[in-house]
């Protein structure tokens, strides 16, 4: 086995483990805090994905309720803080997250919040809060690993144009750190790039994606459309197959080929759903099977360019959805909605940019070093995004 296989196999494994352990990891919170004449009440309701407590170390008997106890003995609220409501679990979302309520009570003063849950079990982990202060909304907090303290004489400095600001740029960051932390956006990007390498096309392709999903997140998040979060899950997973898949038919030119193959995979993977007898997405799932294989056949019918940036376009429209749906778990206040949409929006553009632009240059690096295997190295690629597309689609279905 030659040096470029060897390095392929290495960077495979590694690639697999960085994949499976991290990828992104988020919670959000709701504070409300009110003082009184001679204490201050405080209510808390943290919530948290199962697909994200799943990827943390707990023992199988009693994982609620040490979910709970990490996350009460984690933040630590002064001065003088005491738990006047238990703390108590409930399932959200239709049993896909946790939520965890409960109340304390603090002498009067200038409250102080160290918030450490998930961080040790996690050091990607970002948390973000909302609160509201004697009826009044302040800025949301971003939680991470090296930014674990929010003190509340620090919001109170902010005047109302300045409060919109923070928010803003708070929110380009955490656009910024969910592109580049969402491996399967990232894996759909460098899809695309394999699709598009010419400058001019590559530019097309990512316009439509970027209009696509800025649509659908403004969308989502203002509540004029609610799609199945589970669904839109899947498809992004589904999307990075289908790009992928459609490189090698080009590569190859056997769109006939694929458009068989394809008939073949959905008509078994349909009638498994059907005879499982999990039909919650079954309607949906046939609809998507149609498309893909109408889509190859019409690919082969001829060169068809624009049909592939309506591809493009219409899962930046799925993609969008995906990034709304986490926007809008968080429950934005309705005074800062749009800086926060536009500043997660620039956040997110951002990071597509920089990202295209590094796999851009590694794969003319690639291609260069190894100029002998250069027809190897983009199927190869290909052929690892598609297995990952695959296992992020079924796994998110069921």
């Amino acid at each position: 086995m030659n040096v470029f296989y060897k390095i392929y196999f290495i960077s495979l494994i590694l690639f697999s483990s960085l994949i499976l352990g991290h990828q992104r990891s988020e919670s959000h919170s709701s504070w409300i805090i009110n003082h009184l004449e001679d204490k201050t009440e405080v209510s808390i309701a943290l919530s948290i994905k199962l697909s994200v407590l799943s990827r943390m170390d707990w023992k199988q008997q009693g994982w609620e309720n040490q979910v709970l106890r990490h996350v009460v003995e984690s933040i630590n609220i002064s001065p003088n803080c005491f738990v006047t409501k238990e703390p108590m679990v409930f399932s959200v979302t239709n049993g896909s997250a946790l939520k965890i309520i409960w109340e304390q009570e603090c002498t009067l003063g200038i409250l102080k919040i160290e918030n450490g849950a998930f961080f040790d079990k996690d050091p990607f982990h970002a948390h973000i809060a909302r609160f509201e202060v004697d009826k009044k909304a302040l800025p949301e907090k971003l939680f991470t690993n090296d930014s674990r303290v929010w003190e509340e004489h620090e919001s109170f400095l902010y005047d109302e144009g300045k409060i919109e600001v923070t928010s803003l740029k708070d929110y380009v960051f955490l656009g910024l750190e969910h592109i580049i932390t969402g491996f399967d956006h990232i894996a759909f990007l460098l899809g695309l790039l394999l699709l598009n390498q010419q400058i001019k096309s590559l530019l097309i392709a990512i316009t439509g994606f970027t209009i696509g999903h800025s649509f659908t997140l403004f969308l989502g998040v203002l509540g004029f459309i609610k799609p199945s979060t589970g669904f839109v899950e899947a498809l992004i997973g589904y999307s990075i197959a289908l790009v992928s898949l459609e490189f090698l038919a080009k590569r190859t030119g056997k769109y006939f080929f694929y458009s068989k193959v394809l008939s073949l995979f959905w008509a078994f993977f349909l009638l498994f759903v059907f005879l499982s007898g999990f039909s919650a997405y079954l309607t949906g799932l046939i609809g998507l099977g149609l498309f893909t294989v109408s889509y190859f056949y019409l690919l082969g019918k001829g060169d068809l360019r624009n049909l592939s940036i309506i591809l493009t376009c219409l899962f930046g429209l799925v993609h969008g959805f995906g990034f709304g749906g986490y926007l809008s778990e968080i429950g934005l206040p309705e005074g800062r909605l749009l800086p926060a949409l536009f500043g997660f929006n620039i956040g997110v553009e951002l990071g597509q940019i920089l990202l295209v632009m590094i796999f851009f240059l590694l794969i003319r690096l690639l291609t260069y070093v190894w100029s002998k295997n250069k027809s190897l190295i983009e199927p190869f690629i290909a052929s690892i995004l598609i297995s990952l597309g695959l296992y992020w689609f079924i796994l998110r279905i069921f």
